[in-house]
């Protein structure tokens, strides 16, 4: 395994080493807390009372709080140093996604606050997803007062063989 920012943390100049250096001074602080908190309650009474008094405190979260905390810190700064392995190379192939939007057809998408008026807007980012969206499903939800649901899947509209289920969206939406 490599680490791509490894160096950082081995010269006294690299931010690494400094951030590791705050970690080691965060843990002398949890000590040094620790240590001040115990003789204050010593300084309270007498120790058998005072064990009687706090006998339902939890033993365990005082001690794992700050464990959880240091650890923290540590595989922060193995997460800043970037490790890398040295494998091979695979090509995943991505399952297809199920997008659906919900398109806003009112009168109030007349609005020409952006470029042209907002359904103008959100017919052009309709064509951008769509091109980048390849062989992923598409589902459109458009209301205006009602709501009419336009399933991803070809279903029981009819449709021209060369035109995709994209190219019906694109039609019933008025997309290019």
């Amino acid at each position: 395994m490599t680490w791509k920012h490894g160096a950082e943390f081995l010269t006294w100049a690299g931010w690494g080493f400094w951030l590791a250096v705050g970690v080691l001074l965060f843990v002398f602080g949890l000590v040094l807390a620790h240590a001040v908190s115990r003789r204050r309650f010593e300084r309270l009474g007498e120790g058998r009372l005072l064990a009687r008094l706090i006998s339902r405190r939890s033993a365990v979260l005082p001690v794992l709080r700050p464990v959880l905390q240091v650890s923290g810190l540590i595989l922060l700064l193995f997460a800043l140093a970037t490790p890398q392995t040295s494998g091979q190379r695979h090509n995943v192939s991505s399952m297809g996604l199920d997008v659906v939007v919900a398109l806003d057809f009112s009168k109030s998408m007349n609005v020409r606050d952006m470029f042209g008026s907002r359904l103008e807007h959100a017919r052009r980012e309709m064509n951008h997803l769509i091109d980048r969206l390849g062989g992923d499903q598409l589902g459109l939800v458009a209301f205006a007062g009602t709501t009419m649901v336009y399933p991803p899947s070809p279903g029981p509209w009819t449709r021209p063989a060369s035109c995709s289920p994209m190219c019906v969206i694109r039609r019933w939406i008025g997309l290019r």
